[in-house]
């Protein structure tokens, strides 16, 4: 989830380029790892195709998902925006899509029947099968925009639930909304023990662990003191270590690790963090996920022939980039 926050004590300065961005070659993103660690979702977007790819992180091999195939005949279009892995079932995840639907009743103003909006769909890799996880309340063709996710932990195959980026959770078995109490929710670790979240009181933003506001040791980036902008946070699979990507205003993009475990275990006034020193030639993207808790996934880009090519990559926690995850890296 990206996050830009300004606060009170300064503004950042931002440099705008005016040049047109480099043609495109690959475009990997959005990788969201299984809880058992052994597959890993992401989005692709290269010149003459694309859509959501899972890889088997122990054998290499990538398979495609074709949301197009699996959606109703009356869903003309449906492109992934994001996908969330089911924390009970390794083999089930949600795909949450802008889709073209085709309601089969058109507006009597403008004879208008196919309407764009956003869709969450159910599905599973073992199986042809998909579930509409959409509320009702948007209606056949979905809202404009609507969040889903995180996927909560304690959902079961009976009642999932899923934040909905305020203050409520939606079940979909039962198309209705509960109070999460959650201040905000960023992402939950996997055991469901902790989650991080963010607080905005006018132009004050305060990082949120477990629905208390927390200092920051000095140096981390993630507490009032300028602009900030947070893509992507990532919790280790022992709830232990929350990783993030982080743009201080300079339109550079860091990878800033915050030490929960040490912070709980010592009583510690302020949340130890520390920015990863990624040694790498390649730079970094704004998107990451764990897969162990010595190693994570992300976006790391480079120039190949004038071309933009942005594939996945494993790297570990002491910055070392260790292999590359798709057959495109």
């Amino acid at each position: 989830m990206s996050v830009s926050l300004l606060a009170m004590s300064g503004c950042g300065e931002h440099t705008i380029s005016n040049e047109d961005p480099p043609p495109l070659a690959l475009e990997q993103m959005r990788p969201q790892v299984s809880y058992d660690g052994h597959r890993m979702a992401y989005l692709e977007i290269k010149p003459g195709g694309g859509g959501l790819r899972i890889v088997d992180l122990r054998t290499g091999v990538v398979r495609t998902v074709d949301m197009n195939r699996l959606t109703p005949a009356n869903v003309e279009s449906a492109v992934p925006n994001y996908v969330l892995w089911c924390p009970y079932d390794t083999a089930r995840l949600l795909v949450h899509c802008s889709t073209v639907t085709d309601t089969g009743k058109p507006v009597p103003a403008t004879a208008q029947h196919e309407f764009g909006g956003q869709n969450a769909y159910v599905t599973w890799l073992d199986r042809d099968s998909l579930i509409r996880y959409t509320p009702s309340k948007f209606g056949p063709a979905g809202p404009v925009s609507f969040a889903m996710g995180p996927w909560l932990y304690g959902s079961t195959a009976a009642i999932d639930s899923f934040y909905d980026g305020g203050t409520s959770v939606y079940i979909p078995q039962l198309d209705r909304y509960a109070r999460s109490g959650y201040a905000s929710l960023l992402q939950q670790s996997r055991n469901g023990q902790h989650y991080i979240g963010y607080e905005v009181h006018g132009l004050q933003a305060a990082l949120i662990l477990d629905g208390r506001t927390v200092d920051v040791a000095a140096g981390y980036p993630l507490f009032p003191g300028g602009w900030w902008t947070t893509y992507s946070q990532s919790w280790s699979p022992s709830g232990k270590v929350v990783l993030a990507t982080v743009d201080r205003g300079t339109g550079i993009n860091e990878v800033w690790l915050l030490d929960i475990g040490t912070y709980f275990e010592r009583s510690l006034p302020a949340l130890p963090g520390r920015r990863l020193d990624i040694n790498t030639g390649m730079t970094v993207g704004t998107d990451l996920a764990f897969i162990s808790d010595s190693t994570f996934a992300i976006q790391l880009s480079k120039m190949i022939d004038g071309a933009s090519h942005a594939s996945l990559w494993e790297v570990g926690l002491d910055g070392r980039v260790l292999r590359p995850l798709t057959p495109e890296g």
